[in-house]
């Protein structure tokens, strides 16, 4: 079997006992040694239509502004170990729970940056993207999400629904996921009740 580069268009040759090649047109990619087939039938004209809810159902708004500071005085090249990372002013402290959600409602969150990019991650949901950074959601943005991309431009929206029970002693988590930014403190904790307490 003769290997080619990912993702090409190709003509994949066997070669069958007694040395008679037979070649096959697919797309193949070289995993581990080994050559996997990809499917190559055509996109469909019509994507999955998503229910999105009704502006009446959604009950609850939550804002949550990241936020780098802390570097003055530790000159230009001190980096991120120098900042202090924050959600709403406050840090990550595994003792706090930051929100209480009320489990199965739809809720409205509206997330900015007070500098640079981050990509926000809500934990225990899958979530719809309405805008980003003030503008109406792009078409490859318009599925169901995990992350959204924010910037100091203007806010980001997404539409949020969680489903499954989150305690006090397993809450879900939302955070930049840039590692060296929840690592410094941008994350912050929630529990999923039946009440909000």
């Amino acid at each position: 079997m003769l290997t080619v580069a990912c993702r090409q268009r190709l003509q994949h040759i066997l070669k069958k006992p007694g040395g008679q090649l037979v070649s096959a047109g697919n797309t193949c990619f070289p995993v581990n040694g080994r050559t996997l087939f990809a499917h190559t039938a055509p996109v469909p004209d019509r994507l999955a239509t998503i229910r999105r809810p009704a502006e009446t159902e959604i009950i609850n708004t939550r804002d949550f502004v990241l936020d780098m500071g802390g570097d003055e005085g530790h000159g230009a090249h001190s980096g991120h170990a120098a900042m202090d990372m924050t959600i709403n002013g406050s840090a990550m402290d595994m003792n706090v729970i930051n929100e209480q959600v009320r489990r199965g409602v739809w809720e409205r969150w509206r997330i900015r940056s007070n500098q640079g990019a981050h990509p926000f991650h809500v934990h225990g949901c899958s979530f719809l993207v309405e805008q980003m950074e003030g503008a109406a959601a792009t078409p490859d943005q318009q599925g169901w999400k995990d992350t959204v991309v924010l910037d100091d431009d203007d806010w980001s929206e997404i539409v949020v629904r969680f489903d499954h029970q989150a305690t006090e002693q397993h809450p879900y988590m939302y955070h930049c996921h840039i590692l060296e930014h929840e690592d410094r403190g941008m994350m912050g904790q929630f529990t999923v009740t039946d009440s909000t307490g």
